[in-house]
């Protein structure tokens, strides 16, 4: 491992945006989970775009509990070398975060990616 780098704080909200890179040394990931009551059960909604805003794909998920993909892992139609930003839309308050990381020559390096107050 380069470098770690802290997590910056998880606001609680029911609308997020993130931006994302893909390509063969960058993915980015998400994280969320909530103070829900156990067995609580409700849909959130990812929808990835490309930074002119045109649609690559959505996916729905029920919370059941915590969830941490990459988005390469949530979409299978990601673009090779790609930039543009997810969406994250939730029926009640989740805590979200993004996670970059970024990999060379054997080390790696992950870095926390607040999830709001991105305007693209």
């Amino acid at each position: 491992m380069l470098d770690s780098v802290e997590v910056p704080p998880a606001p609680l909200g029911e609308e997020f945006m993130l931006p994302v890179e893909s390509s063969p040394t960058v993915n980015t990931g998400l994280a969320w989970t909530t103070a829900a009551q156990e067995g609580d059960t409700f849909q959130i909604t990812v929808s990835l775009a490309d930074l002119s805003g045109r649609e690559i794909g959505s996916e729905m998920f029920t919370y059941d509990g915590h969830f941490a993909r990459f988005i390469t892992q949530i979409f299978e139609n990601v673009p090779e070398q790609f930039v543009g930003r997810l969406l994250i839309e939730s029926e009640k308050p989740i805590y979200a975060v993004g996670i970059r990381l970024e990999h060379s020559a054997g080390d790696f390096q992950l870095t926390g990616i607040p999830v709001d107050g991105f305007i693209f």
